[in-house]
Order: C-alpha cells, then sequence, then structure tokens
C-alpha cells in the first residue's frame, strides 16, 4: 500500500540465480513450571518453488511424546504474476493413511492487483462437494489504501449470505491514524460500533505505540481498554513488545505481556519468547517460545524480504495485534484452530487488533500472507 515505506527492509539479488536464507520449519514449545522444562506443542514445515513461492506447509500438534499428532497440509497456487489464487488444506487421516480434503481458499484480485475477494469453502465428507463458509470482501480508495473490509458467513438455514462484522481505515496524508471495528446487530439490521485502534510511528515509518478503545454504549463514548509499546533496534526490528491494560478500578496501567525478539545477521527472526505477568510474584513468567530454522536454497529471480511478523499478545485473551514491517501491499491474517478450521480471516495494512473474546481457551495456529510469502505461528487464548 502507499501509506508505509519500508524499502530498507526489502533486498533484491544482484543475479537472477542466488543463494539466499529461506525459512525450513519452526518449533513451538510451552514451559512447564512444575517440570521447568520446554515443551513442544505444534511444528511447521516449508517446501518451496524455484521462483520463490511457497509450494506448501504441513503443520500439526505435538501431542504425543513421538511428536505424532494430528497433521495437516496445505498446497498453493498462484497466477502468472505470483498472486496467490488458490490454497487446498488436507488432513491427515490415520484409518486410510493417506490426505484428505478439509478445506480451501479462492483468491480473487482487481486490475490493480488488489486482492478484492477471499472465499472459504469446507469439504461436506457426505456429499464429496465444497460447501460455502466465509467471504472476505475488500474496498480501496482512490489512493490505492485499503479502506474497508467486510465479512460475511453462509447460513446454511437461508442459504444466503449474511454480514458479520465490517472495519473501517481512516488516513493523514496516506498514513494510516486509526480503524474502527464494527459488529453486525441481526435484530436492529444495522452496523454497531465496537472497537477502535489508534497507531503512532516514528520519522522512518515504523509502528511504536498502540491503543485501544472499546465503545461504551452508556456514554456514548471510547473507553480506553489497552496501550502497548514497540522498542526497536537500529534496523527497525521490533525486539519487545510490552502490553499494559487500564485499571478502572484503581485507574492506573498495570502489566499483562510481554515478548523478546531475537534476530541472526541477516535480520531473520530465530527466538520469539512470550511472558505474562504473574501480579502475585510480581514477576514476568515464561510462557512458550518459537525457534526458526533456515536453510540456503538456490532461487530464481527471488526477491529477498525481511518480514518481521509480530502477534500479541500471546497467551491472549482480549485481542491479539498483528504487526508486520516491511510491507508495501496489503496483508492477510488468518486464524485456525487444531483441526485445521479457519476461525477468522482480515485484511490489513501494516498492523491490526482482533477481538478474540469469543474463542474458548486453546491453542490456535495464525497464517500471515503476504504477496508470495506466507508466514505462520502459533498462539493461546484464556477465556
Amino acid at each position: 500500500m502507499k501509506s508505509i515505506k519500508y524499502e530498507h527492509s526489502v533486498r533484491r539479488m544482484k543475479s537472477t540465480n542466488n543463494e539466499i536464507q529461506v525459512l525450513d520449519s519452526f518449533i513451538t514449545e510451552r514451559y512447564n513450571e512444575s517440570t521447568r522444562q520446554w515443551v513442544p506443542r505444534w511444528k511447521e514445515e516449508f517446501t518451496y518453488l524455484p521462483d520463490g513461492c511457497i509450494e506448501q506447509v504441513i503443520y500439526g500438534s505435538w501431542v504425543k511424546p513421538s511428536g505424532n499428532g494430528e497433521k495437516f497440509r496445505e498446497t498453493y497456487s498462484y497466477d502468472s504474476n505470483k498472486n496467490l489464487i488458490e490454497a487446498i488444506g488436507m488432513k491427515w487421516d490415520t484409518i486410510s493413511m493417506d490426505w484428505v480434503n478439509d478445506h480451501k481458499y479462492e483468491f480473487l484480485y482487481d486490475d490493480n492487483e488488489n486482492l478484492i475477494e477471499k472465499a472459504a469453502y469446507f469439504w461436506n465428507k457426505t456429499d464429496n462437494v465444497w460447501n460455502n463458509d466465509f467471504k472476505n470482501n475488500y474496498s480501496f480508495n482512490e489512493s490505492g489504501n485499503l479502506s474497508q473490509e467486510i465479512y460475511i458467513v453462509w447460513n446454511k438455514s437461508d442459504n444466503d449470505w449474511v454480514n458479520y462484522n465490517k472495519c473501517i481505515y481512516f488516513y493523514e496524508e496516506e498514513i494510516l491514524t486509526h480503524y474502527i471495528r464494527f459488529q453486525w446487530n441481526e435484530s436492529t439490521e444495522k452496523w454497531d460500533t465496537a472497537y477502535r485502534n489508534e497507531i503512532f510511528w516514528d520519522d522512518n515509518g515504523c509502528e511504536i505505540e498502540g491503543k485501544v478503545y472499546k465503545w461504551d454504549t452508556l456514554s456514548s463514548d471510547w473507553s480506553i481498554l489497552s496501550n502497548y509499546y514497540t522498542p526497536r533496534n537500529d534496523d527497525g526490528n521490533i525486539i519487545q513488545y510490552l502490553n499494559y491494560g487500564w485499571n478502572s478500578s484503581s485507574t492506573e496501567w498495570i502489566n499483562n505481556y510481554k515478548y523478546d525478539y531475537t534476530y541472526d545477521s541477516q535480520g531473520d527472526l530465530i527466538l520469539f519468547i512470550s511472558y505474562y505477568w504473574d501480579p502475585g510474584e510480581n514477576q514476568w513468567k515464561h510462557y512458550d517460545r518459537s525457534t526458526y530454522h533456515y536453510s540456503e536454497q538456490n532461487i530464481t529471480g527471488f526477491l529477498r524480504n525481511n518480514l518481521q511478523v509480530n502477534v500479541y499478545p500471546n497467551p491472549s485473551y482480549q485481542f491479539i495485534s498483528v504487526e508486520v514491517a516491511g510491507t508495501t501491499n496489503p496483508l492477510y491474517f488468518e486464524l485456525f484452530d487444531l483441526q485445521g478450521k479457519e476461525i477468522l480471516s482480515v485484511k490489513f495494512i501494516e498492523r491490526i487488533d482482533i477481538d478474540v473474546r469469543h474463542l474458548k481457551t486453546g491453542i490456535y495456529v495464525y497464517r500471515v500472507i503476504y504477496n508470495n510469502q506466507i508466514i505462520t505461528g502459533e498462539i493461546i487464548n484464556v477465556e
């Protein structure tokens, strides 16, 4: 998008045939307070096409000592411009010992290669057909910036699409300043105001602070929910995320969560550690960590992209924030449960805050899509 430029984050190779470092896999572990050991929870493995596009992702939960848990696979198809046009998800069937259909996504673009629709389907085992699930529709302003996103779901009873939520984005001099989320009210058949997210940037176009508000229907005004800060290194990569919640009773900010990020010499994320605040012991405690593994691969005409994806807080209980530096085009955030079912899908620019209070306690897998790049990870939600 034209809102923020990150030319320094993208490196183009001088040759059309290059040896570059690409992500092979990552493993997420949970910290066990009793044993003081890290326990494996999730793993993802990636394979690539010769042009650097993601060809396939295999992922699964680590629910047994041997590491053999539920496994899923997604394969991807692209158009001639390397735009993702289809993703097919399959689940490993332990009875037939084969991959079986689970879910599918189709992507539609306008003449400017802006994604204007994403359609999701689930596999109907009884009829052996793909059934409608949900859609995301996107609109853009005259400057090419994302202006509105509407999420609709398929109503089986009425056999029709129905509104669910929408988001409107606001800019000043093509810089995203805030966005407002609305929830569809079936009774009034109108959009109810829900949340407001404000974003603050430094002179280099890096997000350094954010605030989340909730619409108070009694006072007809916004009430503050949380605040966060994102310190960065000299390369502009976030090295820590600090989240604070507002205590209306004591009228003060209290610690919620924090994350630490470690990078290698090339600026690639190699270690992510999350902590939660223990008010009883008045200290930070480990929650989970992810280690990222890379290898050198020979890619033809590959654009080296140093995307740094930050999803926080983790664990979450009200909202999750998704931040991606190094982007000039729209991004797409998808969230799945451990059965591979998609929970939500949203489009955003640079950063977005997502309400997850409706989710049950458990582990969820996310995926961020940017151009031909797919970055995945795991979050834990606490009711």
